[in-house]
């Protein structure tokens, strides 16, 4: 590192095997000898640093745009720093950060208002109290929420300003789709263009139906791994509100995988048509 002195981009770790810092301070200082020009940073599976290294990194990154932590110690320490040092930060990734808790979310939104993308997985001391700021974040266009274990559901009314346009809550067992994406405000509900629900049991066919009926714009619904929706004959109940959408049930897009014809409702002049589309999406039927 100490001949890249131009370094702009940096992504360390993980290795396979995984290689041991021996000397974790004088890491630190090449890092930080390179932060002030830094624009990319992902340090993932680096054991070796604490919270407090961090944050002696990202102390000078005053012109990082892009921060991506994962399975790493990002705590209080870390957060004050990122927070002290880069508010024009756009993009955030925090995954598998066990001190991560809701007080250094909220700091983060109050002050890192460019943030357009916004990702925080497996943060088991993550609850919906800590995206309460993200109701200021008006260049919000990408959540990631996947797998925090204490998220409810209630943290969707916390998005009422935010230009949402890809919202990703896989494996989240305590939502109820319907019930919680109601809190969305119809700003959100008319900018999000893909929504991904993996893993979620509480999944069902009437949360498919509310949700193409509210989400007009969305282009892509992924519902693979919910286990309420593995058989074929509930699909038949899904009426399309948008013919270009693709569902994804089981990681495949539903058209190919069931050869049963698929309800497909359009307005023309007021008038409604009904089609039924076959397997590979053609139109097999009209009735008006």
């Amino acid at each position: 590192l100490s001949y890249m002195t131009q370094l702009q981009y940096l992504k360390i770790g993980p290795s396979n095997p995984r290689a041991r810092i021996r000397n974790t301070g004088q890491a630190v200082k090449h890092l930080s000898v390179h932060s002030p020009r830094l624009l990319t940073l992902h340090l993932n599976a680096i054991t070796e640093f604490s919270d407090e290294d961090i944050a002696d990194i990202l102390e000078n990154a005053d012109i990082l745009e892009e921060l991506s932590l994962t399975n790493m110690r990002f705590g209080t320490n870390a957060v004050e720093s990122l927070c002290s040092n880069n508010p024009n930060l756009s993009r955030l990734s925090v995954c598998g950060s066990e001190i991560f808790q809701d007080i250094d979310l909220r700091c983060i939104c109050t002050v890192c208002l460019h943030l357009v993308e916004l990702t925080v997985q497996r943060c088991p001391l993550l609850t919906d109290g800590g995206f309460s700021r993200c109701a200021i974040l008006r260049r919000l266009k990408k959540v990631d929420v996947s797998n925090c274990s204490n998220l409810t559901g209630t943290l969707f009314g916390c998005f009422g300003l935010c230009p949402l346009e890809t919202l990703i809550v896989e494996g989240l067992h305590r939502i109820s789709p319907r019930r919680d994406f109601e809190r969305l405000s119809p700003v959100t509900t008319k900018s999000i263009k893909s929504l991904s629900l993996r893993n979620c049991d509480n999944a069902n066919s009437e949360d498919i139906s509310f949700i193409l009926a509210q989400f007009l714009n969305c282009l892509e619904l992924d519902f693979t791994g919910c286990r309420q929706l593995v058989k074929a004959n509930i699909l038949m109940k899904i009426k399309h509100s948008h013919p270009f959408l693709n569902l994804v049930i089981d990681g495949v897009p539903v058209n190919r995988k069931f050869s049963a014809p698929i309800e497909h409702t359009t307005n023309y002049g007021g008038d409604t048509v009904t089609s039924l589309l076959d397997a590979k999406g053609t139109s097999v039927a009209l009735s008006q």
